[in-house]
């Protein structure tokens, strides 16, 4: 949807698109009137957690990959591929997941990877991971960030206990502002929020921010990209001359149905 709203607007000087989600390296290093507070998929982010995979002897990676989300899974996968050709690792298989749950067992009983990968949404996710370890695969499990929310444990339960990620954000953070962000949060709607959530609120509040001092689609852009950093609720947010951001990255797994950060 934001691949085809950007074309929709390119030539629209009064139109700003700011997104919370969008991570797509597709919408990177463009001077366009996309801005955005998720950091795109980059080579730096899938490097961290190929680093940890390799260094933990998971060297014979399969992907499952959800194509319908074609922007998005394309960088990952390119990413991920270069991450581990780095390391002299193996990817031994990519596989769209609309092919089926059954054909993708075969695939990996056919290829043994030690590690899989799986890009897709939560729910799709959590699925597949049950499908397999029901059918006693015990390989290594890993995702994309799309996958990473409470939806995901909820749904995937024990089969997606350990699961590894790289991401810029701590669900157990000490920040002030994160931990007042989660009360409120669930004071008002009654659960927990998402990494999406935390990350709409970041991006509300640098756009009504920059509301108060401007009127117009260019002033705004202007005003953001001059001012550059940010308070958001883990660090700042600072943003390059193209719109996008930068973040940290550290790996998370899931431990007793909970996201924790891995100290490296």
């Amino acid at each position: 949807m934001t691949k085809v709203s950007i074309n929709e607007v390119k030539d629209k000087d009064d139109v700003l698109l700011i997104s919370a989600t969008a991570s797509s390296q597709e919408f990177a290093y463009k001077d366009d009137n996309f801005l955005r507070t998720q950091v795109s998929i980059n080579t730096q982010k899938i490097l961290k957690l190929a680093n940890y995979l390799i260094h933990m002897k998971k060297d014979r990676m399969s992907i499952y990959f959800d194509s319908k989300n074609s922007s998005y899974v394309k960088g990952v996968i390119r990413n991920i591929q270069n991450s581990y050709e780095k390391k002299q690792a193996q990817i031994v298989s990519l596989l769209d997941i609309s092919s089926g749950f059954k054909n993708i067992l075969n695939d990996v009983k056919q290829n043994n990877p030690n590690v899989i990968f799986i890009i897709a949404n939560a729910l799709d996710t959590a699925k597949l991971a049950q499908y397999l370890r029901l059918n006693n695969i015990d390989s290594q499990l890993a995702s994309a960030a799309w996958a990473k929310e409470l939806k995901l444990i909820t749904e995937g339960g024990k089969a997606v206990e350990g699961m590894l990620f790289s991401t810029g954000y701590d669900d157990n953070s000490n920040d002030k502002s994160y931990k007042n962000f989660i009360k409120n949060y669930e004071s008002l709607y009654g659960h927990v929020p998402s990494v999406f959530a935390a990350q709409a609120y970041e991006t509300a509040k640098i756009l009504i921010e920059a509301l108060k001092n401007n009127s117009s689609a260019k002033d705004i852009k202007k005003y953001i990209l001059s001012k550059k950093s940010f308070k958001g609720l883990q660090g700042k947010i600072v943003f390059d001359k193209y719109g996008d951001v930068k973040r940290d990255y550290f790996i998370v797994t899931i431990k007793n149905g909970k996201y924790k950060k891995i100290e490296l």
